[in-house]
């Protein structure tokens, strides 16, 4: 098998257990992975992310060549079996756990001295159990490590108290023409109802959006994407720009979209990695924030593109 054809493969299994298992929705691994991340574990996000942009750079660009493949394999791979394990860990407590027969051939099992059956079972069983505990403490130690050197700030916000930070509706308000998004949808509009920052388990402050959708058109709109923009303290230039890629804000309405004269409140939660420039000091700490939602896309009922109108 070729490595253009594992790479595939390794992107589409870890697709298919994201939609079936966890519900995804988007059209590719990046964007179905995004729209789960809350329930993937930051270590596994991070390998099925390295998947899924070596595939796209390896299928869209050309000339593209992976340099390490080993190590691709090596990462897709355990990227493909730690999702597999989150998908069946709520079936892993019910399992049962098969034990050999007393009267197991003492030939054929493991000896670990020269005692009856009865010792040596007793001692593998122990033996197993110690290894287990030894093999959690290093894997709760490993990832407590890993969350600590990943995130700086966690060191200053792990034992504060959970709390939720509202920000005024009003600093959501345009307030000068300069800050008004360009209008190329005008049959499907975005309002932003309400935005406040709110505390993960971790305590880092993650930003939500309350976006009123409306769709004024003659048709069914299946998902929108949104760029966002955040100016603080009256400023002309902008504190953040989300773009035109992955980190720009994704709505999809659900199996029967938004149909024509329908509208939808929608709460958009920012996390994982993409919330990180929502949060740098300045922002936090201004005193007046002005958010402006761009409509930079819009599907069909078909999931096609839909045309400036």
């Amino acid at each position: 098998m070729s490595l253009m054809e594992q790479v595939v493969n390794h992107s589409k299994a870890l697709e298919t257990m994201l939609v079936k298992h966890f519900g995804a929705e988007g059209r590719g691994l990046h964007e179905k992975l995004t729209s789960v991340e809350h329930r993937i574990p930051i270590h596994l996000q991070r390998k099925i992310r390295f998947v899924a942009t070596l595939r796209n750079k390896l299928l869209h660009e050309d000339g593209f060549q992976i340099s390490d493949p080993e190590r691709f394999l090596l990462i897709a791979g355990k990227a493909e079996s730690g999702l597999r394990e989150l998908c069946s860990s709520d079936r892993i407590g019910s399992s049962e756990s098969s034990e050999p027969d007393n009267d197991e051939d003492e030939d054929s099992a493991p000896k670990y001295h020269q005692s009856g059956p009865e010792e040596w079972y007793s001692a593998d069983k122990k033996g197993n159990i110690g290894l287990y505990i030894s093999w959690i403490s290093v894997f709760i130690i490993g990832y407590l490590g890993y969350l600590w050197w990943d995130y700086s700030e966690i060191g200053a916000t792990l034992f504060e108290k959970h709390r939720s930070v509202k920000i005024d509706t009003t600093s959501t308000a345009l307030k000068t023409e300069e800050h008004k998004p360009v209008d190329r949808f005008k049959n499907f509009k975005v309002l932003i109802q309400n935005f406040y920052y709110e505390s993960d388990r971790l305590g880092r402050m993650e930003p939500h959006i309350k976006i009123m959708a409306s769709n004024t058109s003659d048709f069914t709109i299946s998902s929108a994407r949104l760029n966002a923009t955040m100016y603080i303290n009256g400023r002309q230039e902008p504190a953040l720009t989300t773009g035109l890629g992955r980190e720009s804000i994704y709505l999809h309405f659900g199996d029967y979209g938004l149909k024509a004269g329908e509208s939808v409140l929608k709460t958009v939660v920012i996390s994982g990695f993409s919330s990180r420039d929502w949060r740098k000091p300045d922002i936090m700490n201004a005193s007046s924030r002005t958010l402006v939602l761009e409509v930079i896309e819009v599907r069909d009922g078909m999931n096609q593109p839909v045309s400036k109108w």
